[in-house]
């Protein structure tokens, strides 16, 4: 009985279930029919408000270009008449232009030409005063250089010839005394030598003497 009646709880619940599904699908398919509706509706009214509003563009658009070209055209005329103009008065300026350009560069260069001889001028006195300073400061002291090597010439030949003097006499002086001792030598030395020989020959002819009376 127990499993009987389960199995009937089980069949009732699976039958609402069942319904509820039926009913859910019901409603979502309506549901998806409702907005496919509605999505289909709003596009016919979009493209009926864009195909509006292109048309009344469009007639907008052409009666502006009919209009436009006519303004255009006399635009055009306009700006190539004003071009003339400008094309004339541009060449006009141009030429007026080139020669003042002219006159201008001749009176440039006769002003560059006359700066560039005053500045060589300039230049060049400068550098020949400089010239001249430098040649005049070399002879001063080449001068004073050829004095100061006269003066030490003079004063280096008075000192060589001092000293030259002053050698000549002290090797003047040892001359005499190595004469004069040399001298006093031999004088002493024949001094001994005779008296030498002096005593030499009293001792033999004392003997020659001896051997006679013998």
């Amino acid at each position: 009985m127990l499993l009987i009646s389960k199995i009937c709880c089980l069949k009732c619940a699976l039958i609402i279930q069942v319904q509820f599904f039926r009913a859910w699908q019901r409603y979502t398919v309506s549901c998806r029919e409702h907005r496919n509706r509605k999505e289909t509706l709003a596009h016919a009214s979009e493209m009926f408000c864009r195909h509006r509003l292109l048309s009344s563009l469009l007639t907008v658009w052409r009666a502006r270009a009919s209009h436009s070209s006519k303004m255009k055209q006399a635009s055009s005329l306009y700006h190539l008449r004003g071009l003339r103009k400008g094309f004339q008065a541009l060449r006009w300026s141009v030429r007026q232009s080139k020669n003042l350009t002219s006159t201008l560069e001749v009176r440039v260069q006769a002003i560059l030409i006359k700066a560039s001889f005053q500045k060589w001028k300039t230049g060049a006195e400068r550098r020949r005063q400089e010239n001249l300073r430098k040649v005049f400061n070399m002879w001063r002291c080449f001068v004073s250089e050829t004095h100061k090597i006269r003066h030490m010439t003079e004063i280096i030949c008075e000192n060589v010839k001092t000293d030259v003097l002053r050698c000549w006499k002290k090797i003047f002086n040892k001359r005499v005394k190595k004469n004069l001792a040399y001298n006093q030598v031999r004088t002493t030395l024949l001094r001994h030598t005779f008296a030498s020989w002096r005593a030499h020959y009293s001792q033999q002819k004392e003997k020659r003497d001896k051997y006679s009376l013998a």
